[in-house]
């Protein structure tokens, strides 16, 4: 038996010999020995993220939490600050990163880079406001209760709508993206690779979690080799466009004010990962170093996407278009591995990936409908989940449009408008009129970008 089974055993021993009543917020944290094991544990947890906790699939994955007793909870906090810390730029690095050039031709540098930090301080300080009504209110698991205990049943329904409707459009965009990549290299409609990929990951979403969590590595891998091929094209050539050696001319203000409402959403996109931070708060080992855990992820994850901003603005000017990659799979002056590499990297996202975001919503749609998990069921949500995400990738071509729409509609509310809300509803004692009215204003403000982004997404 290896020490933190045995730590274990012990606690229960404990517990049964114990003559003394155990309240109902004790908590037992059980220690850790294998580092290497808590990682993948807290990963695992990471990309199993549901809306819907009561999912029995998640709970053997993160088998460790169990019940000893009717009142006494164990909670396995595997996580140190540094793999926090991995894990959470995990989530925030995702494929909104590379509408961010458009959005700064959208905007104008300037403007753009104000607006980008603004986002970048914002959730930043959001998410730690989750942490902090965790610590006060531990029996607040996830962002979903978090709504419920603020707002009722009907606030916990929406956000949990937001979960679907985010997850949803997450799936769209790489759908999107990969038809658009290969088209341009394959002689072949867009429709076709469309439906490959729905096609392919219809299978694959029958695949048990653990499995799809060891898969998604590929795609975190994937993910950053993207990035990187991104800069590396910049130094290859040095012929307009697509060359960082001859900038292109670039539009330093905005060129009218719709761009900019339109812009909106991109900005806000790549830190759309709030949902998941709960999960991190509670998988840590020493929660109190939560706060600078975000500070250095939300940092990190904004020079990230501040430099791809600025590569792919400054390698494509005002011809940059909505996806980066489009003009980069356009340009001939690259040598043709470039090509290839793209091809593998956005090859890998859809399969490592995309059963990752399906598996939530299907288990939180069976699970509203009081469908039972068999067999029969199972293919019939599937089929008609994957076919309404083909006819939406059939119908919204727009791989920008969907970036921005997500951005404005579900980041605006999960990232500011909501946790500022919560603060006010948890912490209404603690704080002082000025500092009400502050999160009144901020309240205000997101509710405010939501909508305009909104309008932006769908307008030309």
């Amino acid at each position: 038996m290896d020490e933190s089974n045995l730590t274990l055993e012990q606690v229960r021993n404990d517990l049964r010999n114990s003559s003394h009543s155990i309240e109902s917020d004790d908590v037992i944290e059980e220690v850790n020995v294998n580092s290497f094991q808590n990682f993948v544990s807290s990963y695992q947890r990471a990309q199993s993220f549901s809306a819907d906790r009561s999912i029995n699939e998640e709970t053997e994955l993160l088998g460790r939490r169990g019940s000893l007793s009717s009142n006494v909870t164990l909670i396995n906090k595997n996580s140190t600050v540094y793999q926090t810390i991995f894990n959470a730029i995990n989530t925030l690095i995702g494929i909104a990163v590379l509408s961010l050039p458009y959005a700064l031709r959208l905007s104008g540098f300037w403007l753009g880079t104000i607006l980008l930090f603004s986002c970048y301080l914002i959730s930043t300080q959001t998410a730690k406001i989750l942490g902090s009504i965790i610590k006060k209110h531990p029996e607040l698991t996830t962002y979903g209760d978090i709504a419920g205990f603020c707002g009722g049943s009907i606030a916990q329904f929406l956000i949990t709508l937001s979960f679907v409707v985010d997850l949803t459009g997450a799936s769209l965009i790489i759908v999107l993206l990969f038809s658009d990549t290969f088209t341009q290299i394959f002689d072949l409609p867009k429709s076709f690779f469309k439906v490959l990929i729905v096609v392919l990951v219809f299978f694959l979403s029958f695949l048990p979690l653990n499995l799809l969590s060891l898969i998604s590595l590929t795609g975190v891998i994937s993910t950053f080799s993207l990035l990187l091929t991104i800069g590396i094209c910049g130094f290859i050539t040095n012929v307009q466009p697509g060359t960082l050696i001859h900038p292109m001319k670039i539009n330093f203000w905005p060129q009218n004010a719709t761009g900019v409402i339109k812009s909106l959403g991109m900005f806000m996109a790549p830190y759309g990962g709030h949902p998941v931070f709960p999960e991190y708060y509670l998988d840590m080992r020493h929660p109190y170093k939560y706060s600078y855990a975000c500070t250095v992820s939300f940092t990190v994850t904004f020079l990230i996407d501040y430099s791809i901003a600025i590569i792919g603005f400054l390698m494509y000017g005002t011809d940059v278009n909505d996806s980066i990659i489009k003009n980069l799979m356009d340009n001939s002056n690259y040598p043709k591995f470039i090509k290839m590499v793209l091809l593998v990297v956005l090859g890998i996202l859809p399969v490592s990936k995309l059963p990752l975001f399906v598996k939530p919503i299907l288990r939180t749609v069976m699970s509203h409908l009081n469908l039972k998990d068999t067999l029969t069921s199972n293919i019939l949500i599937r089929l008609v989940y994957f076919g309404f995400i083909l006819l939406l990738s059939l119908v919204v071509q727009s791989f920008g449009r969907v970036v921005a729409f997500l951005g404005a509609a579900i980041c605006f509310t999960l990232c500011m408008t909501f946790p500022y809300y919560c603060k006010l509803v948890v912490f209404k004692d603690d704080l002082s009129s000025k500092e009400k009215g502050l999160y009144k204003m901020g309240i205000a403000i997101g509710t405010i970008g939501a909508i305009l982004g909104t309008v932006g997404s769908v307008i030309d």
